[in-house]
């Protein structure tokens, strides 16, 4: 029986993008910090031996990591109104600004792979 919840495929990218009100806001506005703390995971839609339509196609789950990628991103703001562009978010890296915004952009190269975000965290400090 073909996996019907996955027929045709997956969306190949997708955007995360965290909620207004979760904004960090840095009052002092000084030089700070970021961390950016994902946890992700790969999963092929056909991994599961009774869902495959073709067992030898299977691929192994030890590579079907390379399919998929998870880019951090952040924005900057001094009035949390008008924000910088989205620049990749780099860990230990830092930041000048009042307001800190984050997402993230999931993609894959593979209809039959998708990316599981198990964990999003992010925090500025100085």
């Amino acid at each position: 029986i073909v996996n019907f919840d996955f027929n045709g495929g997956l969306n190949m990218q997708g955007t995360y993008q965290i909620p207004s009100v979760y904004r960090i806001y840095n009052a002092a506005g000084a030089l700070s910090y970021v961390n950016v703390d994902i946890e992700a995971e790969a999963y092929n839609i056909n991994q599961q031996i009774d869902t495959a339509t073709d067992f030898d196609s299977i691929q192994s789950s030890d590579n079907i990591g390379v399919n998929v990628n998870v880019t951090p991103y952040l924005r900057l703001s001094d009035d949390g109104t008008t924000f910088s562009n989205w620049q990749v978010a780099l860990s230990g890296t830092q930041y000048k600004a009042k307001y800190y915004d984050f997402k993230i952009e999931l993609s894959t190269t593979d209809p039959n792979t998708t990316v599981i975000v198990k964990k999003f965290g992010y925090s500025v400090y100085r």
